[in-house]
């Protein structure tokens, strides 16, 4: 149900148009959406402070949280001129952030090709940074705790998307570790039938009551295949003796050679020497 409701408030978020707020007649609430005068610091209804909203600079949506380093709406990272892995102060013209070394622009994920500038990738779930390798470390020796508490925004996805990571990685050594003891069951049986130890035994495909139904199967599709086949002869006579009907209806010369009636009469025919006979 949660999920559900995420995916609707998505929509919505999506389907919205930001107008200006003269348009609107006032500032709107990004919390309670009640609309206040322009000059409002504060929202009547709720107590918003509107000193901390801000739009975005690409879709134009209002930024609920003053903590946002990206837009809910379309993604675009709010925080100009801070690196996107650490928040450090970026010159301008950086390739790479003075701080984390991380590059300015971003991270391409070796194994599916997005950009991300999150630690990890947001597609295919792999660590992307150092900081993100370290994350999954900490995780693996000491497990999670529900009040666990974050310095920035960068750090609690790190934290969750490790999580993810780790939960993920679990499953596929889970499934590894199965097929492995199968192989290893396998293997074992192999070497004991080899010494000596157990008996080859081999067990028939099908039992007898099976052979006996299959035999009658096959007795009923070769009667089915054998009707299809007198099916088949039978149209192609009648097809025959229609196209010869056709053919002594219209006019030309009919030839022995290869019984093909020629309009243009043996003129036509490849070898007339076979003899023929006009049809009229």
């Amino acid at each position: 149900m949660r999920e559900d409701f995420k995916k609707e408030e998505k929509k919505k978020k999506e389907k919205k148009v930001y107008l200006p707020e003269e348009e609107k007649g006032g500032k709107e609430c990004p919390n309670c959406h009640a609309i206040n005068e322009l000059e409002a610091k504060f929202c009547a209804e709720c107590g918003y402070n509107f000193e901390g909203a801000k739009n975005c600079p690409q879709c134009g949506a209002k930024i609920i949280s003053p903590n946002a380093d990206i837009c809910e709406v379309c993604g675009e990272w709010l925080l100009k001129g801070k690196c996107k892995f650490c928040y450090a102060d970026i010159e301008e013209g950086a390739v790479y952030c003075g701080e984390c070394g991380n590059p300015v622009a971003g991270i391409i994920c070796p194994k599916c090709g997005q950009l991300s500038y999150f630690d990890f990738c947001k597609h295919c779930n792999i660590p992307l940074t150092i900081e993100a390798q370290k994350m999954v470390e900490k995780i693996k020796n000491a497990p999670p705790r529900k009040d666990e508490k974050f310095s920035s925004n960068q750090e609690a996805r790190r934290y969750f998307m490790a999580q993810k990571y780790l939960i993920i990685n679990e499953q596929i050594e889970n499934i590894q570790e199965d097929k492995k003891n199968e192989l290893l069951m396998m293997k074992t049986y192999i070497e004991k039938v080899e010494k000596g130890e157990k008996k080859k035994t081999y067990i028939p495909l099908f039992s007898e009551k099976q052979k006996e139904s299959i035999k009658s199967i096959g007795k009923i599709a070769d009667k089915k295949m054998e009707k299809q086949e007198e099916e088949r002869k039978r149209k192609e006579e009648e097809r025959r003796k229609k196209e010869e009907e056709e053919r002594r209806k219209r006019k030309g010369w009919l030839c022995n050679a290869y019984d093909v009636l020629h309009s243009d009469g043996p003129c036509g025919c490849a070898d007339p020497s076979q003899g023929g006979h006009w049809v009229t």
